[in-house]
């Protein structure tokens, strides 16, 4: 008598079935891992640009307020984990018998402590022009 040919043929199926289900599921853990640091990156971003745009009202507020920059230019400070470096520039210009000032305010945005080589590291920069318009 002939032995059965297709005695044992279930255990390699069975571990090669085991072996796709396996690596499905490490490429999904992988996958979720990646979607939730975009996620957090994404979220890191838009604080970010809130933090710049403080920095702008902050600037612009100042350097309207007293008609110059040197409140504004070299100053920093933190919000939250982030820390907003400030820029001011002025030009003048005289409108018939009146001098008015532009002010160009920026707002550098950083992740604090962080380096740029850092995966969770932001950056954000933002500049408005501001002219004055009026005694």
């Amino acid at each position: 008598m002939f032995p059965n040919p297709a005695k044992g043929f279930a255990l390699p199926a069975a571990i090669f079935v085991l072996v796709v289900v396996a690596g499905m599921m490490a490429s999904m853990v992988r996958l979720s891992g990646a979607q939730t640091g975009t996620m957090t990156l994404g979220l890191k971003s838009v604080q970010a640009t809130w933090a710049a745009q403080s920095g702008i009202e902050w600037g612009v507020e100042e350097a309207a307020g007293s008609l110059s920059c040197g409140s504004v230019s070299g100053t920093s400070f933190t919000i939250d984990s982030f820390t907003v470096a400030m820029a001011c520039s002025e030009t003048t210009h005289d409108e018939g018998s009146e001098t008015k000032h532009i002010f160009t305010v920026t707002a550098t945005v950083t992740t604090t402590g962080n380096n740029v080589d850092d995966i969770d590291y932001v950056y954000k920069q933002l500049e408005a022009v501001v002219k004055e318009t009026g005694p």
